[in-house]
């Protein structure tokens, strides 16, 4: 197998990696005020809830961003800055990864 073909065959299955580890990332909390309700439940599985996610990463980082949006996969948050939208793909790339059930900080992923 020439170069080229080796490059293109790893490309292609980094993308597959990258598209499989994203599938399960859901969307907690997009709202336009930024700060989750006291009421929003934790998904399945959490002890932390999502406004103690977003008090930890305010914490640590400050990021007291006019808007955060809150994505989560099976084991984490992802706070990411919402101001000019978000997606799954973006908070998986750069949001702030929260333990869903220690609260620890995993930093910026």
């Amino acid at each position: 197998m020439n170069k080229t073909r080796f490059n293109i065959a790893l490309g292609f299955l980094m993308c597959l990696m990258i598209v499989g580890c994203q599938g399960d990332i859901k969307a907690v909390w997009t709202g336009e005020s930024g700060r989750v309700p006291l009421s929003w439940p934790a998904p399945e599985g959490f002890t932390i809830s999502p406004q103690a996610a977003q008090a930890i990463a305010d914490k640590r980082f400050g990021m007291k961003k006019t808007v955060q949006h809150i994505y989560a996969d099976s084991r984490d948050y992802y706070i990411v800055d919402g101001f000019f939208g978000s997606n799954h793909s973006k908070a998986a790339k750069t949001g702030v990864r929260i333990n869903g059930k220690t609260g620890e900080c995993n930093g910026i992923k």
